[in-house]
């Protein structure tokens, strides 16, 4: 998550290296003070916009800090067995910062240390494959086989008591619980790519719908004299195709187009 740094200086570069180098990145403020969050906001989308399309994290603004930080952790944070859950005891670190050396002193939130800088895995991990396992299994309404394959991956996840072993009621219910896990799992990295996917298929209940408000912008600037409007990315949206870079419509001699939106 980008915060807005006091200095208006320190903005711009600090949200460019936030979409440059982040997957997913959410942009909000700290304490404005006398400036209109607003506008703060849009200093940071320049930095951004800085970024080209097919290098750019995907970007949320959410002007409200508290909201942004419910967003990015909170309310992950609340899917978790705080007491048992192993996952939250050694990879949520309250009062963590990124990097100490860039920002003193830490943020007050909690953050996700499992990967530290730059260690994330190169492939998929035999926990992601007992998930997608379970959500086959659940999806084909074999729900006492889902939890099975699920409760296997908590064993291991979780100190041992009664609450290791899931069940589920019903086929929604065993549905709802593997992705669950698989957000507790993979809290990050997967996270947009399983918006995608579950806004394209042909179950309601999954569905996950993005809302925001922020000023008017073009591909170069933000139009902070505007006024604020909704921006909001329904399910099935052609938004959720990122550009083809620009190099691979080169090389393809114009048979590769750009993507529609």
């Amino acid at each position: 998550m980008a915060k807005a740094a006091a200095k208006s200086g320190h903005r711009k570069p600090t949200a460019e290296a936030a979409a440059r180098l982040a997957d997913v990145a959410i942009l909000t403020s700290d304490n404005p003070r006398s400036e209109d969050p607003l506008r703060i906001l849009a200093e940071m989308l320049d930095g951004v916009l800085a970024v080209s399309p097919h290098q750019r994290a995907h970007v949320i603004i959410e002007p409200d800090r508290a909201a942004a930080i419910d967003l990015a952790v909170a309310g992950l944070l609340a899917l978790y067995d705080k007491d048992h859950d192993l996952r939250f005891r050694y990879h949520m670190v309250e009062g963590y910062s990124y990097d100490r050396g860039m920002i003193n002193p830490g943020f007050d939130h909690p953050g996700y240390t499992f990967f530290f800088k730059d260690r994330i895995p190169s492939g998929p991990t035999v926990a992601e494959m007992i998930l997608v396992k379970a959500e086959c299994l659940a999806r084909t309404g074999q729900r006492a086989d889902a939890m099975a394959a699920v409760n296997q991956l908590r064993a291991r996840r979780m100190e041992p008591g009664a609450w290791v072993n899931l069940t589920a009621a019903s086929d929604d219910d065993a549905i709802a619980k593997v992705l669950q896990e698989r957000r507790r799992e993979m809290p990050f990295t997967q996270r947009w790519f399983d918006i995608r996917r579950y806004n394209n298929n042909n179950y309601p209940n999954d569905d996950v719908e993005l809302s925001r408000e922020f000023y008017p912008f073009t591909i170069s600037s933000v139009q902070s004299d505007q006024p604020v409007q909704t921006y909001t990315l329904p399910k099935n949206s052609r938004r959720f195709a990122a550009p083809v870079p620009r190099t691979e419509m080169i090389s393809s001699n114009g048979v590769i187009t750009q993507n529609t939106y």
